[in-house]
């Protein structure tokens, strides 16, 4: 499940959670400033009427998100082969690159069919954009090196958004060092 719809799912509930709170804050204090028995009622059915939807309520949202959470589970198991696939592949393309033998245009061409369309399946939209870039980047000339790195560096860091890695301090560079050592020499 996505953090801003979990953020969402709690803020709902801690919300009806206060109003029953604060719904039984406002009947004890009128029972204490001893206010006529009509008003009594009135606020006693305040607070029935915040217990009963609380009762409804929260049982409600709560089978919802263990819905959308088993779900996002799901989807999980079926994206991450497809990930590491993917990733496998760019790792063998540069291993391939870094031994003098590169893959052949028609091992690539192969390679990126299979994964484009398991991920029009399983992949999030960020991935489907972020492979499509990179797939731009076929045949490139040394000087656009850089760009093809900066494309792989995003489709990089797209998966591990998308398998929940919030990235905070990752950035393009930490990412390519994991198999451009030099990279610092390539992208300033």
């Amino acid at each position: 499940m996505s953090v801003p719809k979990l953020i969402i799912g709690w803020s709902i509930a801690i919300a009806v959670f206060l109003a029953v709170v604060l719904a039984a804050i406002w009947a004890f204090l009128a029972i204490l400033e001893g206010l006529s028995s009509e008003s009594f009622r009135d606020t006693s059915l305040a607070a029935g009427i915040v217990t009963i939807v609380t009762a409804i309520l929260v049982p409600f949202i709560s089978k919802r998100q263990d819905r959308k959470a088993a779900v996002q589970a799901q989807l999980r198991e079926k994206k991450l082969p497809v990930y590491e696939e993917m990733v496998g592949f760019i790792y063998s393309i540069v291993t391939a690159t870094v031994v003098g033998k590169p893959l052949t245009k028609e091992e690539i061409q192969e390679k990126t069919l299979n994964i484009s369309k398991q991920l029009t399946i399983w992949g999030a939209n960020d991935i489907l954009i972020a492979f499509a870039e990179f797939k731009k980047s076929g045949d490139t000339t040394e000087a656009e090196s850089v760009k093809i790195l900066e494309r792989v560096a995003d489709l990089l860091l797209a998966v591990r958004r998308d398998l929940g890695y919030s990235n905070k301090g990752v950035d393009r560079k930490t990412v390519l060092r994991q198999f451009v050592l030099d990279i610092d020499d390539h992208i300033g």
